[in-house]
């Protein structure tokens, strides 16, 4: 994440991310003493959704809810050539978040049915997904831009509502984006063998992401294990690679790190 970005020349402060979807990245940012929503706009490839010209899409929708009457943040800036929106942050929790902590949000549904109807009037169906509405001072904003051609199907009776409750479908969501968590943190562990002309030995290789993978040697001495990793680290490019290594010598650990070929103590 960048410090800052500057539009129209103001300069923004980037404080922290505040949600990464389909069309691009939201971050809480300051200027003068006042907070405010940076959007960079990304091309990600989405599975279920087909895209045109986004920041063009993004204006051009956002100008549709206007008309529709649909409370919306406003737009403080933006910077067409580098995809970038900055727009008024509304705070508060979103009426997912307020699910999740077990609250009724049964009062706000008059709320978003009335937008629902606005969009109606206009031809339009907006995204009625519980994360992209925010609660505040008891008025819902709709904080995001994405507008579609209006089809029943995915009007707020049909579709959103699903969702404005802990659902079977809200809880099959929720379950579905644990799992994705999980898998995301999962370190891969797998047992490998290196070999050369001067000996075979196995070692445990943990992980794929990073910038470089953790690779544990466990050997007999120091001597033994800082031959064996020297060896792998000719084999396989070290400054691609980290390598942990371990020594039973005082029936303690004693981690060695290899970074470039070079031998780095770790205090223990």
């Amino acid at each position: 994440m960048r410090e800052t970005v500057t539009v129209n020349g103001r300069e923004y402060r980037l404080i922290r991310l505040l949600g990464h979807g389909k069309g691009g990245y939201s971050y809480l940012a300051e200027e003068s003493g006042n907070q405010y929503v940076v959007k960079q706009i990304h091309h990600e490839p989405c599975d279920y959704y087909s895209f045109g010209n986004k920041i063009e899409a993004e204006l051009r929708d956002y100008h549709r809810l206007l008309t529709a009457g649909i409370r919306i943040p406003l737009i403080i800036g933006c910077d067409r050539e580098a995809e970038i929106i900055v727009k008024q942050y509304i705070a508060g929790e979103t009426v997912l978040e307020a699910l999740e902590k077990g609250k009724s949000v049964e009062e706000y549904l008059p709320q978003v049915r009335e937008m629902a109807r606005q969009a109606y009037e206009n031809g339009l169906n907006i995204d009625y997904f519980p994360t992209n509405f925010v609660i505040n001072d008891g008025k819902l904003w709709y904080i995001d831009y994405e507008c579609n051609e209006y089809l029943s199907e995915w009007n707020f009776e049909n579709w959103g509502q699903k969702y404005w409750s802990r659902s079977e479908e809200l809880e099959a969501w929720l379950n579905r984006q644990k799992d994705e968590r999980m898998e995301k943190e999962r370190i891969t562990v797998a047992v490998e063998t290196v070999r050369n002309e001067d000996f075979e030995m196995r070692y445990v290789h943990f992980g794929t992401r990073g910038a470089r993978p953790f690779v544990l040697l466990p050997g007999l001495s120091i001597q033994s294990v800082m031959s064996s990793a020297e060896a792998i680290a000719r084999q396989y490019a070290t400054s691609q690679m980290t390598l942990k290594c371990s020594s039973w010598t005082a029936a303690r650990w004693c981690p060695l790190i290899i970074r470039s070929g070079r031998w780095l103590r770790i205090p223990r």
